[in-house]
């Protein structure tokens, strides 16, 4: 595995911890879904994926917030020249899967 896979696997780990353990979850659950690290590693696109999606803009607000904290996280824990900006945002292939689930269901409807 190249170095820059296993570095995004790490600050992938460390953005799930830090969701997990500090942010004030209520009525909603939110994952990382998936980190890409630019090659010169100073920017940091974290996905999230919400459920239920209305609260997409309440779990953006959330883990916006914990951008200081989860930085100082990967930079203790990931070794990095110099520590990403993190850039959250919700994960595209949920948002479309959840634009997708009500013509699927008028299919199967269709198709009884």
């Amino acid at each position: 595995m190249e170095r820059q896979t296993r570095i995004q696997d790490l600050v992938q780990q460390i953005l799930a911890e830090a969701v997990n353990k500090k942010l004030p979850i209520e009525g909603y659950m939110v994952t990382v879904t998936g980190v890409e690290l630019s090659p010169d590693q100073k920017r940091l696109s974290a996905d999230i994926s919400v459920l239920p999606d209305k609260y997409y803009g309440t779990a953006l607000k959330a883990v916006r917030k914990l951008s200081g904290f989860v930085k100082g996280e990967v930079a203790r824990r990931a070794k990095l020249r110099e520590t990403p900006k993190i850039y959250w945002q919700i994960d595209p292939r949920e948002k479309r899967a959840a634009e997708l689930e009500p013509l699927f269901r008028q299919i199967e409807e269709e198709n009884k």
